[in-house]
């Protein structure tokens, strides 16, 4: 069978997880023929939660705390680790404290996160076909003045979650995200959602 028109004729990982979606074993299989007329009409590869495995595509989930530490803000985070050539989007950011406050959500660098949040977390896939990861995203520690640029506020009441506004958020191989309560001295807990997958060429030029 021959590519024509606008076949995905190098785009393996599309090909694959279409294969995949409609249970295509052959080995001559050649992929799909036309992207506009037989990949987004019929069957949309990124609609259904279970086809981003297909995708090479991770699901992680995370439920970190932090201690109350005298003198400094509790944080906790996600982070992109140096070299990972993987783009991780963070899609559900909530945070939980045991008093009424404010929480600063901040970009700043994986070395910045190492500094201020040296502690790992325990994420999980969402998908049990992937194996627990062994390099952990999810971070915690403590500081006096936490690192990185403020992109949003978090206020929430007393034992109710408050959701940031700045997710998605989208970190490159050495970047991370961290949310800090402003009151020192104060338990923090969040809740961190995300996507784990491999650049594709040009996204990391």
């Amino acid at each position: 069978m021959t590519h024509q028109h606008n076949g995905l004729h190098h785009f393996n990982r599309v090909q694959a997880a279409y294969a995949a979606a409609i249970g295509e074993r052959q080995a001559d299989f050649s992929g799909i023929e036309r992207a506009g007329e037989t990949l987004t009409p019929i069957i949309d590869l990124w609609g259904l939660p279970e086809w981003a495995y297909n995708r090479g595509e991770v699901r992680g989930f995370d439920h970190v705390e932090q201690a109350a530490v005298a003198g400094a803000a509790s944080l906790v985070g996600i982070v992109n680790p140096v070299g990972s050539n993987r783009i991780v989007v963070v899609d559900l950011c909530a945070v939980w404290a045991v008093a009424a406050s404010n929480a600063s959500v901040r970009s700043l660098t994986a070395a910045q996160a190492a500094i201020d949040m040296p502690n790992a977390g325990t994420a999980l896939p969402l998908d049990t076909r992937w194996p627990v990861q062994t390099a952990q995203r999810t971070i915690q520690g403590s500081a006096a003045a936490p690192a990185g640029s403020l992109l949003d506020v978090i206020a929430w009441a007393a034992n109710l979650y408050g959701y940031g506004d700045a997710v998605p958020y989208i970190l490159k191989p050495g970047a991370a995200l961290s949310v800090g309560h402003n009151t020192v001295n104060i338990l923090i807990r969040a809740k961190f959602r995300w996507r784990d997958r491999a650049a594709f060429p040009g996204e990391l030029d």
